[in-house]
């Protein structure tokens, strides 16, 4: 089974109440959940609040460090579970201020030319230990294609 996660960095911690209002915006989108686990579309997923680790904290974001992390994967290799994973990260990273790192690097899961041209300010960060995190207007702009 093939999987793909990306993880919404946001400048502040998921308190128990921030992670109430992530389960809550998951339950209005998906037909299914199950604690961490849902479906959408018959797709599934998941999520999870995973801590930091000293690297990711020390990510420097337009004037901001990591403090809080949600992990959202989906278990599925369809076109489908990918735009799906990427407008969720996308509406939750603008809900909190945060952007989305990859799992990799952004070439690695597209070739579209106007996507990877999309750097800077408003765009891809790549990270030092090699990761790509996306503003949610980058990803926004990606979901076009």
């Amino acid at each position: 089974m093939s999987y793909y996660s990306v993880t919404v960095l946001t400048p502040s911690p998921f308190l128990a109440d921030d992670r109430g209002r992530v389960s809550e915006l998951i339950g209005q989108w998906a037909s299914q959940l199950d604690e961490h686990k849902f479906w959408i579309g018959g797709q599934p997923f998941d999520f999870d609040f995973p801590d930091l680790d000293e690297d990711e904290r020390g990510v420097l974001l337009m004037g901001w460090s990591p403090l809080g992390a949600l992990r959202l994967t989906t278990h599925t290799g369809a076109k489908a579970s990918h735009i799906l994973l990427g407008a969720l990260s996308c509406k939750v990273a603008q809900m909190y201020g945060g952007w989305i790192a990859l799992d990799g690097q952004l070439e690695s899961v597209t070739s579209v030319p106007a996507v990877l041209a999309f750097d800077g300010v408003e765009g891809r960060i790549r990270t030092s230990y090699g990761l790509d995190v996306l503003s949610p207007g980058a990803m926004t702009f990606w979901l076009g294609y």
